[in-house]
């Protein structure tokens, strides 16, 4: 058993303050929506952690007789090999969403994730595999979203990512200049630069999952500084 890596221990503390069960019912996907939000809840969340205000605030005010739902992608979430976990996590998301897109082809695709759950998240999109560093592990390779289902997602957002890489156009918040713990490069970066018009990425300044930062609280806080304007966002692409 190898030590315990700079990914897990800034994951593990930051989460663990995050395990509470949310108050926000989850949704259960019935039928086709114009509007479908799938959500990668963070490491350790129950279901479907606090991103669950986020939803609410999308799926409110919307004009009369639009329909709003949410998916939540089923994964562990948890430490215990984490290439495993995530790469599950992409696997559901990735059939999830292209099942969804070719059942219901009239709908607008929302996608977002926290922290683990942004890493996923963004591997839907970018394609993902390869060596994780000091986690001595090798995520599966999987292909990017299918071009039938891409065409229908109208937003993408991140907060707290642990694949956050410096100055993209899409960041924001202090963190931008600055990158987490895996930053994306290369094939992968390119392929989600490919919705870079559709992303909005939160990163706080001193966090240390997406910035590299020492405050463990400026990762538990995006869902109560950012949910207006990032549901706002949201709304301007659909």
């Amino acid at each position: 058993m190898h030590a315990p890596s700079i990914l897990v221990s800034a994951l593990a503390l930051a989460q663990a303050a995050v395990a509470a069960p949310s108050t926000v019912m989850m949704r259960r996907q019935v039928n086709c929506t114009n509007i479908q939000v799938f959500v990668a809840r963070g490491s350790l969340e129950e279901i479907p952690g606090r991103q669950g205000k986020l939803v609410d605030a999308v799926c409110q005010g919307l004009p009369a007789g639009t329909t709003c739902g949410s998916t939540d992608i089923q994964y562990p979430a948890t430490f215990d090999v984490y290439c495993k976990s995530v790469g599950s996590g992409v696997s559901f998301a990735l059939k999830a969403v292209e099942a969804y897109a070719a059942a219901c082809p009239d709908s607008k695709l929302v996608l977002t994730g926290y922290s683990q759950g942004a890493h996923l998240m963004g591997d839907v999109l970018s394609g993902a595999g390869g060596l994780i560093p000091n986690q001595n592990c090798t995520q599966a390779k999987t292909k990017p979203l299918a071009a039938h289902a891409a065409e229908k997602v109208a937003a993408v957002m991140l907060f707290g990512d642990v694949r956050h890489t410096a100055n993209q156009t899409y960041n924001l918040a202090e963190g931008a200049g600055k990158s987490g713990i895996l930053p994306r490069a290369g094939a992968q970066l390119t392929g989600l630069n490919v919705y870079s018009n559709k992303i909005h990425s939160w990163c706080n300044g001193e966090d240390p999952v997406c910035s590299s930062g020492n405050d463990i609280d400026q990762h538990l806080t995006y869902f109560d500084q950012f949910t207006p304007d990032a549901a706002a966002f949201i709304k301007s692409k659909l």
